[in-house]
C-alpha cells in the first residue's frame, strides 16, 4: 500500500505551489485592512506612558513608606524603655546621686536617638482634648481648668512621622 514516486512527487508539487500561494498572499499588502490613524497610536503611547509612570511613583511611595514604618514595632518596645527611666528617674530624691545622673544621661541619649528617627511627645498638658491624639483616662472635678482640657498625663503619647504610635493617656477636666 505504498504510493508510487509518481504520485509522492505530484503530493509534493501541489504542496508547494499551495504554499508559493500563500507566501504571495502575505507578500500582498492588505487592502481590507484600514491603518488606525497616526493619532491613536500616540494616544495609546501617552496613556501608556503616563501609567507607567504613575507605576513607578506608586511603587516608590510604597517602598518608602516600607522603610518607613519598618520600625515601628521597635519603637513601640522602646516607648516602654522610655517609660521606665521616666520612672525611675521621678523616684530619685538625690539629685547629686551619680546613678540618678546617669540615668538622666542614657535616657537623653536614648530620646534624642529617637527623636533622631522621627519619634515625637504628643504635648498634652494644658492643651484640649483631642481624640486623635489622646486616651481619656478620668475625668477631673477642678474649677482651675477649663472645661475640655488635660490637667494630668499618666502616660505620654507619641507620634512617628505623622502617625501616632501611641495615644497619650489622660485625665481631663469636665
Amino acid at each position: 500500500m505504498t504510493k508510487s514516486k509518481k504520485e509522492q512527487e505530484e503530493v509534493l508539487q501541489d504542496e508547494l505551489k499551495e504554499e508559493e500561494v500563500v507566501e504571495e498572499e502575505i507578500k500582498e499588502p492588505c487592502e481590507d485592512k484600514e491603518e488606525p490613524p497616526k493619532e491613536d497610536w500616540e494616544n495609546k503611547y501617552l496613556r501608556l506612558a503616563a501609567d507607567f509612570m504613575n507605576y513607578k511613583k506608586r511603587s516608590e511611595k510604597e517602598r518608602q513608606d516600607t522603610h518607613v514604618y519598618a520600625n515601628e514595632r521597635l519603637l513601640s518596645s522602646l516607648l516602654e524603655v522610655l517609660d521606665s527611666f521616666d520612672r525611675a528617674i521621678s523616684q530619685g530624691q538625690d539629685e547629686e546621686d551619680p546613678t540618678l545622673k546617669g540615668m538622666v544621661l542614657i535616657k537623653k541619649q536614648l530620646w534624642t536617638a529617637l527623636n533622631n528617627a522621627g519619634l515625637e511627645e504628643i504635648q498634652s498638658l494644658g492643651t484640649y482634648f483631642d481624640p486623635e491624639f489622646h486616651d481619656a483616662f478620668m475625668l477631673d472635678d477642678t474649677a482651675q481648668m477649663e472645661s475640655g482640657r488635660i490637667t494630668e498625663v499618666y502616660e505620654k503619647g507619641y507620634i512617628f512621622h505623622k502617625k501616632v504610635l501611641r495615644h497619650a493617656k489622660v485625665k481631663v477636666a469636665e
